[in-house]
Formats: structure tokens, sequence, C-alpha cells
């Protein structure tokens, strides 16, 4: 009896024993490496800075400059309408032709390269200068009065374009008294006289055709003249 209750006993126990795991040994940290050292840095190139207006009129030369400290080098122009130079000083121009938008670099081999854009437009339309204009000038004597019976003399002057022009200058005078007569109505020099026979108030027209410098131009004047008895 004693030997079936031990066998009892131990087959319980046997049925509900405990299995203890033992756990894994976490593996050693990996070692962080040593920072590398960093470079030490090597001076830059030389800068360059592109000094030009940033607005151009086509047909006018554009001043165009560097400034860098280099020295002794090429400096290569692109001025963006396909022209390119070359040169060893700091600065050159350049004209263009068309209007637009163009980029314009500097560059050389020992520097860095500059770039700006530049507007061009064409100049403004120039003013036309005005025409010159033939003016004529009608005074009558005995200044603006007279009387019947007298002859009225009268005289045309002229400018053109400011200058006074000459009598010979005159290729023809039409004249018209105010009287609604025909007489004294035509003549090629700038004097001409009227003899007025009844007393009034007229306005004398002349209308004068001249030689110019520009061919033949024509001009109208006229006075008013008062004729008494």
């Amino acid at each position: 009896t004693d030997t079936a209750d031990v066998t009892a006993t131990v087959g319980k126990l046997s049925a509900h024993s405990l299995v203890v795991v033992q756990p894994p040994t976490p593996p050693a940290p990996t070692p962080t490496p040593a920072p590398e050292p960093l470079p030490v840095p090597t001076p830059g190139r030389p800068v360059a800075f592109l000094n030009v207006s940033a607005s151009a009129t086509t047909g006018v030369p554009l001043t165009f400059g560097v400034s860098s400290s280099a020295t002794g080098v090429t400096w290569i122009w692109s001025f963006g309408d396909g022209a390119t130079v070359q040169t060893s000083t700091f600065g050159t121009t350049h004209t263009y032709a068309a209007a637009g938008t163009y980029t314009a670099t500097v560059s050389s081999a020992a520097t860095s390269s500059a770039s700006t854009t530049i507007t061009v437009t064409d100049p403004p339309a120039p003013t036309p200068t005005p025409a010159a204009v033939l003016a004529a000038t009608l005074t009558c004597t005995p200044g603006t009065h007279g009387t019947t019976g007298t002859p009225t003399a009268c005289n045309v002057s002229l400018t053109y374009g400011g200058v006074a022009l000459p009598g010979s200058a005159i290729a023809s005078v039409d004249w018209d008294w105010g009287d609604g007569t025909t007489a004294d109505n035509s003549g090629t020099g700038p004097i001409k006289s009227h003899l007025y026979t009844n007393a009034s108030t007229y306005t004398v027209f002349a209308t004068v055709a001249a030689n110019t410098v520009d061919g033949v131009k024509t001009a109208v004047t006229s006075t008013r003249f008062v004729v008494s008895p």
C-alpha cells in the first residue's frame, strides 16, 4: 500500500511538474566605431561678380565689369545673344542688336562664374521735326487808314521756318482788295498798289506762292484797311 501511494504521488508530481528554461544570454553590444577625422577644408575658387546694368538699349554699347580677387586670368564673356569675347582685363563692352531678355555670363578657369539678366529695349521713336512753315505778313501804307483817290500800297513779307525770305523768292501773289474789283489782283512782286474809290472798311487778302528749299509753298495773309472820303 505504501508503495502504491508513493507511485501515485510521483505520478501526480510528474503530471504537474514545471520546466525551467534558462534565458538566452544577450549578445554583447557592438562597439561604436570612433569617428573619422573631418577632412581639412581647402580654400575655394575665387568668386567673380558681374557688374552691369539690368537694362540696355539696342544699338547703344553696354559696359560690363567683373570684380574678383583673381589676377592674371582670362575672362570669358557670354552676352546671351550668341556673341562671346575673351579679355585679360576686368571689363568689356557689348552692343545688343535686338530687343529682348538676355542672360550674360562671365567666367574663367580660375574662378566661379557669374550671371545676370539684362532687358534690352529699342530706343523711343524720334520726335519728327515739324515741317517748316511759310508765313506771310501784310502791311499797307499809309498805316491802316487811307483816303479815296489816293493809291494804297500793300507789302508782303515772308519767312520760312522762321528765316526771312527775300522778295525774289515770291513766285506769285493773288490779291483780293475786298472791294469786288479785279484790278491789281495779281503780281509777282511783294508790293502792290490799289486805288479805292469808295470810303469803307476793307479786308485785304494776299495769297502768296514762294520758292523755298523744300519747293513751292503757299501762305495766305490779310489785313484790315479803312478808307475815308
